[in-house]
Formats: C-alpha cells, structure tokens, sequence
C-alpha cells in the first residue's frame, strides 16, 4: 500500500469500510507534524471536523496487545471512555480448556518472550489479590476461561487499569498464563504475588490506537495483515501502524 498519496491510501481505507473519504484526508492533514503528510493535494472541505477529532481522542482512548506464544495466540482490545473502567474484550485461543491466570505485568518488555514482561502491574504496592478485592495489584484481572476448543472469549470491565494518566497500562503487557490463577487465597507461597498461575503462556505489548464503533466488520482484516510478522514484536507494531494511520472515525461523521 502506497502512503505516499492519500488517494490511494483513502481509496484502500474506504474499500475496507475503514472510514469515510473525508475523515482519511482529515487525519493525514491532522499528523502532518510527523512527516507522513501526503505529496499529492487535500481537498480542504474537512475542516470542520476538527473540533470532533479532538473531542473523541479527548473522551475515549482505546489500545490493544496482540497474544503470542508457542501455541497460544491472540488479540486482546481495551477501551476508556472519560475517567469512567476500562473495557477488556477479544479472544485468546491454543489454551487448555478450563482457567487461566490474566494479567497485565509491569514491562512492555517481550526482547525474552513474556519473561521479561516483569510482575503484575502494581503500582501502589498491595498484594496479590482478586479483581473485585480492595487489597490486589492493579494489573490483577483474575481468570479467563478456555473452552473444550481451547478459545477464551474476554469481557472484562476493571477500573485500576487507566488507559492514561499516571498509572497508565499502555506500553505494558499482557499476559495469560497456563494454570488457574489462586487469586491470593490459595496458601502457597506464591498466592501473594502471582497467584500461583504457573508459567506464561502468551503475552503481547499494550499499544495505544483508536478503533471505529463498527471494528467488527474489519477485525478480520486487521487479523490477516497481522499474521504477515512472525515475531511477537513485529505483529504488536504491524497492528498499531495500522491502528495509528487509520483513525476510523468513518462513519460516525
């Protein structure tokens, strides 16, 4: 795909039901301070659109970690509107079915695959602990559940994992892990700091991005230009560029 002209890159967006003509022309003009302003002339019938862009960036901020592993994989999308929780939903599959632990940990890291994403996210200093408790790490999001096809389908709402502000999570990681997660009241000697979750299993760096109402309807194609990078770093970036060049406001202006 060719960025160099934003006919093209617009016609490409639109083809894939991204967003509308006029909201691509308006996001190239809009980032032109990073260098990736088109050569090629804008129509300048977009700029009263100004005014929404700023209010949905300023009210809504959204993110994803794309899961690798060995076996594992997946796409894992979070959503903020204002100050209010945070939204967890996506698919993780490859896994055992029954539970397993899901958190997010500390470092955005992955350079020694989860290993070195670090502990938990915890940035007040508490103990290990389950979602709803008071006493827990931010990053403590419980158990996900995996199916006999080894498919966990994630929807999860949390208010301690801001996607801004100082406790941020984005640029963290996201990990799931092969055990079921003890939630600080199993009695082992690691039920207080990992919940007694086993190994890591997949993990994935949390990037920020903006996504349309309607992702759903191109979700797959995201998927399939995601699947081109075979590296965990490399699929987390692939997914991001794309998120980042199209905001997809598209039809809701």
């Amino acid at each position: 795909m060719d960025i160099g002209c934003v006919d093209d890159l617009c016609g490409d967006a639109f083809s894939y039901g991204m967003l509308t003509r006029h909201a691509a022309e308006f996001w190239f003009f809009s980032t032109s301070d990073l260098n990736i302003l088109p050569p090629c002339p804008l129509e300048m019938n977009f700029f009263p659109f100004v005014g929404f862009w700023w209010q949905i960036t300023e009210t809504m901020v959204k993110a994803v970690a794309v899961l690798a592993g060995t076996d594992v994989k997946g796409t894992i999308f979070f959503s903020q509107e204002g100050d209010g929780p945070t939204t967890v939903t996506g698919s993780i599959s490859g896994l055992k079915p029954g539970l397993h632990g899901f958190h997010v940990h500390a470092l955005g890291d992955t350079t020694n695959g989860c290993m070195s994403t670090g502990p938990h996210f915890n940035p007040v200093g508490k103990e290990h602990g389950a979602p709803e408790d008071e006493d827990r790490h931010a990053g403590d999001l419980g158990n996900v559940t995996a199916g006999e096809d080894g498919v966990v389908n994630v929807n999860i709402t949390d208010s301690q994992i801001p996607l801004a502000g100082p406790h941020s999570i984005i640029g963290r990681a996201v990990v799931v892990h092969a055990d079921p997660d003890d939630l600080g009241k199993g009695g082992h000697e690691l039920s207080k700091s990992t919940g007694n979750a086993g190994g890591r299993v997949a993990c994935g760096k949390l990037y920020r991005g903006v996504f349309p109402v309607s992702w759903y309807h191109w979700a797959p194609r995201l998927k399939q230009l995601t699947s081109e990078a075979n590296t965990i770093e490399g699929r987390s970036e692939h997914l991001r560029m794309l998120l980042f060049h199209f905001p997809c406001i598209g039809n809701t202006i």
